[in-house]
């Protein structure tokens, strides 16, 4: 998959989520005085936040298992960290994490509670469309590993 393919994934998911955004923002706009009025941690947020450390997680492991096995980072961001080794890539997940995190939080605290979300999403978006590259993309060792281990069951079935 190519780096346009995975641009074109990301804008897809951004413009899906995007959409239900805006579909339960018009369902809400008459409790707009509850909305500006809510917790940090409410029910929308944590499922925001759950999903997004849960990508981020899954991107985590998926990259570390491409790096182990000879594959080289896309992203020019994160290269610097990921070519530290383990503790760089865990340094550059959960940094950028967190960053997401504060970043909704300094917006809450502001007021801005749309931006607030709409930074809470791209986070999700974000992650699932590096989830959906990593597992699109894959690795030549897993693949090869694989087939061998295929390979390796036919010749069990057969004796």
């Amino acid at each position: 998959m190519t780096t346009c393919r995975r641009v074109a994934a990301f804008l897809s998911a951004l413009i899906l989520l995007s959409v239900a955004a805006s579909a339960q923002d018009a369902t809400t706009s008459s409790t707009s005085v509850d909305f500006q009025q809510h917790k940090f941690f409410d029910r929308q947020n944590s499922l925001l936040f759950g999903t997004h450390v849960g990508l981020a997680a899954t991107d985590f492991a998926l990259t570390h298992r491409n790096l182990a096995s000879g594959g080289k980072e896309l992203n020019p961001i994160a290269r610097p960290f990921t070519d530290l080794g383990t503790p760089g890539e865990v340094l550059f997940f959960a940094g950028s994490t967190a960053v997401s995190i504060g970043t909704s939080y300094l917006l809450h605290r502001t007021h801005h509670h749309s931006l607030e979300r709409w930074v809470a999403r791209y986070g999700v978006a974000e992650s699932g469309a590096a989830v959906a590259f990593d597992l699109a993309q894959g690795s030549a060792a897993s693949t090869s590993a694989a087939n061998r281990q295929i390979g390796f069951r036919v010749q069990l079935l057969r004796r």
